[in-house]
């Protein structure tokens, strides 16, 4: 037997052991109450994108089901900040939704508004040689997204 500082190893190893094991146990206590807050809440979202680029006629309407969340709160883009459950009238961005539900259970998801493409388009203009002349003219160039009328 090996001595350690006058005592005897076989007595220190079976102490680490132990030590061990609550370190454990504690651990799997720790876990297993965080898991006892069990989610049933299910969250779907309806989004609407904007419809004009630089907009700001997003949405997102939140549908919980199971459950009556005890807190609610969005953040987004720009400071964004709200504790409704649906949004509206939104820039484009992701917006984050924190739920607290009853139980000790949270649930954060996060949503994305878009916005279409920039329109590009560039103009050509051709002026009137005389006046009151009706040569003139003007030609669109480019795209983005449609429908266009002129």
């Amino acid at each position: 037997m090996v001595h350690f500082y006058g005592i005897k190893y076989k007595f220190i190893n079976k102490v680490i052991k132990h030590i061990k094991h609550i370190i454990f146990v504690c651990f799997i206590l720790l876990v297993g109450h965080s898991s006892l807050a069990q989610c049933d809440m299910e969250l779907s979202f309806n989004t609407t994108n904007l419809t004009c680029y630089g907009g700001s006629d997003g949405s997102i309407t939140t549908t919980i089901s199971n459950g009556f969340p005890s807190y609610i709160q969005w953040s987004g883009p720009f400071g964004f900040s709200s504790s409704n459950q649906s949004i509206y009238n939104l820039y484009p961005g992701d917006y984050t939704i924190t739920i607290l539900y009853g139980n000790g259970c949270n649930i954060n998801e996060t949503v994305t508004i878009t916005q279409p493409e920039e329109n590009t388009n560039t103009i050509v203009t051709t002026d009137v040689a005389c006046f009151n002349g009706s040569n003139g003219s003007a030609f669109v160039i480019g795209g983005g997204p449609g429908p266009h009328s002129y």
